[in-house]
């Protein structure tokens, strides 16, 4: 069933940017990097692949990231005027990614969403493994000669070493 937000609120296109970054989060194998992973990398790589900006912030009290639907302009004060939000790694919610709309929910952009700066502690190395993994048609991960982690591609995203 089509949902009144599917049919009346979202664009077709914003409906298959969110698909499809449902598929490319479900093909993460949490497993390749133990307790690494966060929503700032996750956002990173659905981002470079659907070629959708990210932003940096707060979720509440939380540190989050999440992707626009479209690009932010420079110094975006007005509400009502932010893009919608595409969030694959929504904080305490399910399901996981989130297509929010920013002008029906006016309070989530500026109060539970709120813009921040960009960080500088991605670790780049989990948002290429990312990447390759969400790239990837395979389903399973294979082990890393030098340190036995599971991962996906020609790099581990753990030791960093070719497996």
């Amino acid at each position: 069933m089509n949902s009144y937000s599917e049919r009346k609120i979202f664009d077709p296109n914003d409906v298959r940017l969110f698909r499809v970054a449902e598929k490319l989060v479900g093909k993460i194998d949490k497993r390749a990097f133990d307790d690494e992973l966060r929503c700032h990398e996750i956002t990173r790589a659905v981002g470079q692949i659907l070629k959708l900006p990210h932003q940096d912030g707060q979720y509440l009290f939380a540190a989050h990231s999440w992707l626009w639907i479209r690009p932010i302009e420079p110094n975006q004060t007005a509400v009502g005027k932010y893009p919608r939000i595409l969030d694959v790694y929504a904080v305490g919610s399910l399901p996981q990614v989130q297509l929010l709309d920013t002008l029906v929910l006016l309070q989530r952009v500026g109060i539970v969403y709120k813009p921040g700066e960009e960080r500088t502690d991605i670790k780049q190395h989990i948002v290429d493994e990312l990447v390759r993994q969400m790239q990837s048609n395979r389903t399973r991960g294979s082990r890393c000669r030098a340190c036995g982690c599971l991962t996906f591609g020609s790099i581990c995203a753990k030791c960093k070493g070719e497996k």
